[in-house]
């Protein structure tokens, strides 16, 4: 999990074997990205919130794919030495056929950084 994209499916926790990490994706904000076979104006983005438990202590946070868009929501964030990065989230929107938020996959990367920063 460490310095690997994670897929983290909806509702569940991931946790590393030899790392005091585990990670959850707890809601799907929101996904207005364009989806296949349709034609939009812009690429949209994604928002998800996000479980971090660290050696005990649970952190929540929002990731968004467009970081510099009106909601400044980051696509990283830095906790207690490990960065969480917003890489994608699965299924890509498809107008032929409606995806359940249950069957939604965030994929994440985990990486170790220098200790005692948050962002």
């Amino acid at each position: 999990m460490i310095g690997e994209p994670v897929e983290i499916p909806f509702g569940r926790t991931v946790t590393h074997c030899t790392e005091p990490i585990s990670v959850t994706f707890l809601d799907l904000i929101s996904d207005s990205r364009c989806p296949i076979g349709a034609t939009c104006i812009w690429a949209g983005m994604v928002e998800v919130r996000i479980s971090v438990n660290l050696n005990g202590q649970e952190e929540v946070f929002n990731l968004s794919s467009a970081p510099n868009f009106g909601n400044k929501v980051p696509n990283i964030q830095t906790i207690e030495g490990y960065s969480v990065e917003l890489v994608d989230l699965k299924p890509f929107p498809d107008t032929s056929k409606k995806v359940d938020e249950k069957d939604r996959q965030v994929v994440l990367l985990i990486k170790k950084v220098g200790s005692g920063l948050k962002e």
